[in-house]
């Protein structure tokens, strides 16, 4: 292997693709708990419900809204989008990030979680 192939490998093994709905809001590269913290940081607990809808909205996110069956509590899943990566040096991993914002009997935010889920391409 010649040390420009080297080199471009590593640089490539160094890089993530990122796919997000929510560019330049949030980095989908961040851990979980960062991502939640940035999230509040904009939506403080206490939100309304249709504030984060527009939010969403205005950034395309694919989103579906439940209710929990033994509350009026309503839950928000988000689709934020997925981040692309070199694992190792060997394969693809592809990493999709969901947000989930549960609202209470009152419309307002009471929780947010994070997910991310790893898929080998």
């Amino acid at each position: 292997m010649t040390r420009s192939s080297l080199l471009l490998l590593l640089f490539l093994a160094g890089t993530a693709c990122v796919s997000s709905n929510i560019s330049g809001d949030i980095d989908l590269r961040s851990d979980k708990d960062k991502i939640e913290r940035t999230i509040l940081s904009k939506y403080p607990l206490g939100t309304d419900l249709e504030t984060i809808k527009q939010y969403l909205t205005k950034k395309g996110v694919r989103e579906e809204m439940s209710k929990y069956p033994s509350s009026d509590n309503t839950l928000i899943k988000a689709y934020a989008g997925s981040v692309t990566s070199l694992y190792e040096l060997w394969f693809p991993v592809t990493v999709d990030v969901t947000m989930f914002f549960r609202f209470d009997h009152n419309k307002r935010l009471i929780d947010i979680w994070v997910t991310k889920d790893t898929d080998a391409l």
